[in-house]
């Protein structure tokens, strides 16, 4: 077939390219590519990934490519997988598992066989599928744009190429192919857009993948518009704090799509499209104190920001607690902390939110340092009632981040200070005291 042979000549990410790892699994569409590819003179590397999904199947397929090697007298590599196992430890569906472990692996092997690209045979159909695909799951612009013919260094020389020439081409040259009889089952989602929703399109409009494709490049060339958009606005909406992305809610009410923006810039920590337009309402509700999370981070609605971070179960400090005996006179962790007592003829006081200087003799130890609980209260300096830690936070206008992050002391079960800002009034230096523990930031 010229036109599929033209499709590789006229295969800008293909110049230049001295060596091609070629990923080929057995069937009409790897095959073909291997074959064209090898006509126009590439230097090739068979890789196969063996999933051992379809029991001995699996297996005959791996012998089938290996004897492609042969045929065209080109290296070999394979690897076996369990990919059921490595699906279960993942957390993920057996297609993401098998889709994950074989572009790792092509990595792995295109450096070790020192080729410059991995070539994959997806073609116009393939595009089409998953566009589908990515409709129903809310993937935004960028999943409705079509694959891209060159991402890192995966190379897709027949995107433009139909099955149905796939399989002329496989005539015209009598090539042996292997059928994974898996592909005609409906119960896969991308099955069921293949052989019963797409069918349906082409009884409608027999040029539906023409025009698909057609409807796919204006929908990337709209997302590379909105790219630009959101890259400007990320400049004055977005500044980062230490481990912390800080959105500033005023400077992001300002713009024109802010769903649209808050997906693009949270898609890249794990946030789907659906707890994206949660937070967007959330923002809009007045919400504050609202989180929302993704596998590894979470983002806090506050009143005049959103506070995007790692998630607290990931940071394996929350719930700890810091002993601090009596004879300690440095504290390296959570937080550097000194530790000094002197007699009160010694004492000079200390002016600093960063030093708590309190009456050594009503220290009950070992100390403790821990973060903030509910229910927890204290008697601020200065005051003489009791006051709920959650209202003295409300007061200072902590966000939940500053409040996770706080470290408090306790004597007992009392606490001594709100490490950094206030000491408790119970434990403050008085006439009557006679050694006095400062502590120090």
């Amino acid at each position: 077939m010229k036109f599929i042979r033209r499709q590789i000549q006229q295969c800008a990410s293909l110049q230049g390219a001295k060596r091609l790892l070629v990923a080929v699994s057995g069937g009409p569409d790897s095959v073909v590519l291997l074959d064209a590819l090898h006509r126009e003179g590439f230097s090739v590397v068979i890789a196969h990934c063996n999933f051992h999904l379809r029991g001995e199947a699996s297996n005959e397929d791996a012998e089938f490519v290996k004897s492609l090697a042969t045929k065209y007298q080109v290296p070999y590599c394979q690897i076996d997988f369990d990919t059921e196992k490595v699906a279960e430890e993942r957390k993920v569906s057996i297609e993401m598992a098998a889709r994950d472990l074989r572009y790792e692996w092509f990595e792995q092997m295109a450096d070790e066989h020192e080729c410059d690209l991995i070539a994959v045979a997806h073609n116009a159909d393939d595009t089409v599928e998953t566009f589908f695909l990515n409709l129903t799951r809310g993937s935004g612009l960028q999943g409705l744009s079509g694959m891209a013919q060159l991402r890192g260094r995966i190379v897709r020389p027949l995107l433009k190429v139909s099955r149905k020439l796939i399989m002329e081409y496989i005539s015209e040259y009598n090539l042996q192919y292997r059928i994974d009889a898996t592909n005609l089952e409906t119960i896969y989602t991308r099955n069921k857009i293949r052989h019963k929703l797409i069918p349906q399109f082409e009884e409608i409009n027999p040029s539906f993948l023409d025009t698909m494709a057609n409807n796919m490049r204006f929908i990337a060339s709209a997302q590379s518009i909105v790219e630009a958009y959101a890259v400007e606005a990320y400049k004055n909406v977005v500044k980062h704090e230490n481990e912390r992305v800080i959105f500033d809610l005023k400077e992001l009410k300002k713009y024109q799509g802010i769903d649209t923006l808050l997906f693009i810039w949270l898609a890249p920590y794990g946030f789907s499209s659906d707890v994206v337009m949660q937070l967007y309402h959330s923002i809009f509700d007045n919400l504050s104190g609202k989180q929302f999370f993704s596998a590894t981070h979470r983002i806090i609605v506050e009143r005049e920001t959103l506070e995007l971070g790692v998630r607290s179960e990931e940071l394996g400090v929350r719930s700890e607690e810091f002993v601090i005996s009596q004879v300690d006179a440095l504290l390296e962790i959570p937080i550097r902390l000194e530790i000094n007592e002197v007699d009160i003829a010694d004492f000079e006081l200390i002016k600093s939110a960063n030093v708590a200087c309190v009456d050594a003799d009503k220290l009950q130890y070992p100390l403790c340092l821990r973060h903030w609980q509910q229910g927890d209260w204290f008697i601020p300096f200065g005051m003489k009632g009791r006051k709920k830690l959650s209202d003295f936070f409300v007061d200072k206008k902590f966000s939940t981040n500053e409040k996770e992050q706080l470290w408090l002391l306790t004597s007992g079960e009392d606490i001594v200070w709100v490490v950094g800002h206030r000491v408790d009034a119970r434990y403050a230096v008085t006439a009557k005291t006679k050694k006095i523990k400062i502590f120090t930031i």
